[in-house]
């Protein structure tokens, strides 16, 4: 007995550590400057699934050109990549809310889908509690959750970075 509990004792801190340098090896918020549009970006990163069996990863973009929206980046968790063709329908539900992503086809991104909410829509979705993201993908319908009551997903963490680097370029960073 005595010697399970320092075996349990260095599980713990070994998982807790591997959380941490999980999150430190992700994207951080960038910007792209293209002279009149300046664009932040997070690059897809985890959305934890919790209790439900899909792994979804998310990204965001913001435009100084389209400043009320922002362009999500669902993608699905497949042969150990994130994959991004074949989504064909993305929404969320935060805190009850139910938040529908408007699709456009876009050329700019190799025709893959755009997926858009409003800022408003995307705050709500970055404070909420809980947040059901589901996904339809090669005609198949997935859940992923995250939110401030799923602390283990990594996206929840990316959220403030991501705002506060849009403020920056509004302040004229």
């Amino acid at each position: 007995m005595k010697l399970i509990t320092p075996l349990l004792l260095g599980l713990l801190i070994g998982i807790a550590g591997c959380a941490s340098v999980k999150h430190t090896m992700t994207p951080n918020a960038y910007i792209l400057d293209f002279g009149s549009d300046k664009i932040v970006v997070q690059q897809t990163v985890q959305v934890s699934s919790e209790e439900l069996i899909a792994t979804h990863g998310l990204g965001f973009t913001w435009s100084t050109n389209h400043q009320d929206k922002i362009t999500i980046s669902p993608a699905i968790f497949e042969f150990f990549r994130y994959v991004e063709d074949g989504i064909t329908e993305v929404s969320f539900e935060a805190d009850g809310e139910e938040i529908r992503c408007t699709f456009t086809q876009d050329d700019s991104t190799g025709n893959l889908p755009v997926f858009r909410v409003t800022m408003k829509q995307f705050q709500t979705i970055a404070n909420a509690k809980k947040v059901k993201m589901r996904v339809v993908h090669l005609g198949k319908q997935t859940e992923s959750a995250f939110g401030t009551e799923v602390p283990e997903s990594i996206v929840n963490k990316k959220f403030p970075e991501f705002f506060a680097t849009i403020q920056e370029v509004k302040d004229g960073g």
